[in-house]
């Protein structure tokens, strides 16, 4: 993770070495929002919406 955070860092996202960026803020919310209705889901013991639109 350090090295390729210091990769995008020092090379920008389009000039990094290897082929994947580290994450965004806006996919950490995602992945945790997945993650907290896949729990959810458990608990209950139905689906759980992910995201509301």
């Amino acid at each position: 993770m350090w090295a390729a955070f210091c990769d995008e860092l020092v090379h920008g996202a389009a000039g990094m070495k290897q082929p994947f960026t580290c994450a965004t803020p806006e996919e950490t919310r995602q992945c945790h929002a997945i993650f907290a209705a896949a729990l959810e889901s458990q608990r209950r013991g139905t689906t759980v919406a992910v995201f509301s639109t």
